[in-house]
């Protein structure tokens, strides 16, 4: 079991790669500590907030398909071909 010297402070996979290479002496890559981190069930903590930059009214309808386009499948596992060349 590997003891971290900082236990208390939030975590990345950045910050355990170097604490394993500085204290460890462990030759491993960030990859590498990212699957100890999921090995040993270490969450890294998301300290940016989420922005919503668009938020919807609610008591307006959506717009209409102006050019009436069909997104259905015409069946399940199919693909149709579109883009600019079609």
């Amino acid at each position: 079991m590997i003891k971290l010297r900082f236990p208390a402070l939030t975590y990345g996979s950045p910050r355990i790669t170097a604490e394993l290479r500085q204290a460890h002496g462990m030759r491993i890559n960030e990859k590498g500590g990212v699957r100890m981190m999921r090995k040993f069930r270490i969450a890294g903590v998301r300290l940016r907030k989420h922005i919503r930059t668009t938020i919807p009214e609610p008591s307006q309808t959506p717009m209409a398909d102006l050019f009436r386009r069909d997104f259905t499948a015409p069946g399940p596992k199919s693909v149709t071909p579109g883009g600019p060349s079609t």
